[in-house]
């Protein structure tokens, strides 16, 4: 089906199981995809871009390999498709890592992005020489916007991401940008929580990458509520 999201995966049952999966548009047709897996199972992940028919080629990497200890289970799910907002700070203009924390959160938007999830990624940066693909500059009002409302709006049971790559010096102070743009524990607990009334089954997972992120809420204090 048209824009959406597929996960066909070998799971690995027997001892030598070593499985190569790939995508075709016909029996003996072109290669669409194909697994590139260094792990112990195999996992292909595709986006279909129009309806129709596709064939998944499943077989062993060593044909010589055969018999139960070759064994692995097949399957093939769809998957919602969830929200991620990206935040990158800044201590002050003069900040010597801003070139680093840029390029950890342009790595962050390539990692979650596919070709139907350019809506669902809210990209907020504090680099003044940001890329086309920011939606605005990092402030509290533009982070609080993007998860009480943004976020809501694009998702139903997928899975919001609050990834905050940015900067963080001062004990349970989040600086998205210089002056008094900056978050505490307690205005994203409040964000979050406004966000949870409107998605009360969608999980939160918040990350944060900077210096002392881990001074960043006292225990035993906490962000995240799960409402089952």
């Amino acid at each position: 089906m048209a824009n959406t999201h597929y996960v066909i995966s070998a799971i690995h049952l027997g001892d030598q199981a070593d499985t190569d999966l790939a995508l075709y548009d016909a029996c003996q047709g072109t290669l669409i995809q194909e697994s590139l897996d260094f792990g112990r199972d195999t996992h292909l992940s595709w986006v279909a871009p129009v309806n129709g028919m596709v064939y998944v080629r499943a077989r062993h990497a060593d044909s010589a390999l055969f018999g139960p200890a070759t064994a692995y289970a097949f399957s093939v799910r769809t998957v919602a498709t969830g929200a991620a907002i990206i935040a990158g700070g800044r201590l002050n203009v003069f900040d010597s890592l801003q070139r680093q924390i840029t390029f950890m959160t342009n790595h962050a938007y390539k990692v979650f992005s596919r070709p139907d999830a350019h809506d669902h990624i809210y990209y907020l940066s504090a680099d003044p020489t940001s890329p086309s693909n920011v939606d605005g500059p990092s402030s509290p009002t533009n982070l609080a916007f993007a998860i009480r409302s943004w976020a809501p709006q694009h998702l139903t049971n997928g899975v919001p991401l609050c990834l905050l790559p940015g900067r963080s010096r001062r004990a349970r102070t989040f600086f998205l940008e210089t002056g008094q743009q900056r978050v505490t524990p307690a205005q994203l607990d409040r964000w979050l929580t406004v966000f949870q009334g409107q998605r009360p089954q969608s999980p939160v997972i918040v990350i944060i990458e900077a210096c002392r992120s881990g001074s960043f809420i006292t225990p035993p204090a906490s962000l995240a509520q799960w409402a089952a």
